[in-house]
């Protein structure tokens, strides 16, 4: 049988032919995929870092070992078509076999296999503004701005936004209108604490299909369940680096069975859970985000690539990789995500300087992209895609953009 050191040299010899400075890295990326499938029939790729070269057809790897295994390294456009252009801002994306997707009942990922472009394609860059300024809904008795955590949508259409002035949620409109303001009062053993000690702002809220949330309790290191009708249905966890602990919890997704996804800064690991609250296993422990977003049964994305770069990389339910994207031209630092209800997905995020940078809106493909000068800290989107709520750099306004549909 093959073993893991005959694949890196024969990896290191097909590399020393190709490009002298992608060599290192997509090394890393061959070994990194082989030791999540390693004694398994599979055919890998991996993205490879964004760069302007071309490569013939003979940038492919088939490696032997008794038909083991065949894996192919995907250099650029070598193999998924030709290649990117500096100036469209193109960037390439993984594109697994069929057979790594898992049972036909799981959903279509939302990052794999881009369509080929054509060297002169470019991204549409819609320069859209604000058409609601969303900030006095925020104000105290005393005029001073609270810092808020994530927005997220319910399922009426509403937009809930974490208060670190009072630890209560804003409840607001599709148009930005206080509708009402809720949480559990002073003296209530559930009452929120979205400040950590430190006195960063982080609470969040995750919605079921059928109502019920969880709610990030950030600065008290928990999550609390409720029902559709807010009724207290249990709590979990506290400061620590065990299983069911958090030592710096920034953000919280359910996916379309109850599973419950934290993502942990200070761990960089994103822990699952049931519905309920047993913990159920951790996902990219060391190079996980600070935030994440559930897209179906199981399937988790986060905002740092597998070596700990900023990107995207989602993961299938069994926890390995599916893909990732490698995007610094699109977006320094991306951080907050949402999928709208056509699986596209959404990502704001952050210049180096800590400025508002870009949102981009990858199809369920990943391949098709747009994006807009509307960057910020987290982001939640419409069923349909036709509008985003976004947390400003400041964490003190909410921006609600309209976009064109997907």
């Amino acid at each position: 049988m093959t073993t893991d050191d005959d694949f890196d040299r024969q990896i290191q010899a097909y590399l020393e032919s190709g490009p002298a400075e992608l060599s290192d890295r997509v090394l890393w990326a061959a070994r990194a995929q082989l030791t999540t499938t390693r004694r398994r029939h599979a055919r890998l790729a991996w993205l490879t870092p964004w760069r302007d070269h071309s490569m013939n057809q003979s940038t492919r790897l088939l490696l032997a070992g008794g038909g083991a295994l065949a894996l192919v390294v995907a250099i650029g456009a070598g193999i998924l078509g030709s290649g990117p252009n500096r100036d469209a801002g193109q960037h390439a994306s993984i594109a697994p076999s069929p057979s790594q997707g898992g049972p036909s009942s799981q959903p279509q990922p939302s990052i794999a296999a881009a369509a080929p472009q054509s060297s002169d394609a470019h991204i549409p860059v819609y320069g859209a503004q604000p058409v609601t300024k969303i900030d006095k809904a925020w104000e105290t008795s005393g005029g001073t701005a609270s810092e808020l955590g994530a927005p997220e949508m319910a399922g009426d259409g509403r937009i809930w936004v974490a208060s670190c002035a009072d630890n209560a949620f804003r409840i607001l409109s599709p148009d930005g209108k206080l509708a009402e303001t809720w949480g559990p009062p002073a003296g209530d053993p559930h009452r929120f604490s979205f400040t950590f000690p430190n006195g960063e702002c982080a609470g969040s809220i995750a919605f079921a299909p059928d109502g019920g949330f969880w709610v990030l309790d950030a600065g008290n290191f928990r999550v609390t369940r409720f029902d559709r009708d807010r009724l207290f249905l249990g709590t979990w966890g506290r400061f620590g680096s065990g299983d069911g602990e958090f030592v710096h919890p920034n953000d919280i997704a359910v996916d379309t069975v109850g599973s419950v996804f934290v993502a942990d800064e200070g761990q960089q690991v994103i822990k699952v859970f049931t519905s309920d609250g047993a913990y159920a296993r951790s996902v990219a422990a060391g190079h996980a985000g600070s935030f994440v977003s559930a897209n179906g049964a199981g399937w988790v994305d986060t905002s740092l690539l597998p070596d700990g770069r900023p990107g995207l990389t989602e993961y299938k339910p069994d926890g390995t990789v599916q893909g990732g994207i490698d995007m610094p031209d699109l977006m320094p630092v991306p951080l907050g995500m949402d999928h709208d209800g056509l699986d596209s997905l959404y990502v704001v995020g952050l210049t180096t300087d800590d400025a508002a940078s870009t949102m981009v809106r990858f199809n369920a493909g990943g391949g098709a992209r747009e994006v807009w000068n509307a960057g910020g800290l987290a982001v939640t989107v419409s069923r349909a895609g036709d509008a985003a709520y976004v947390l400003s750099a400041s964490r003190r306004t909410i921006l609600k953009y309209s976009l064109p549909t997907p």
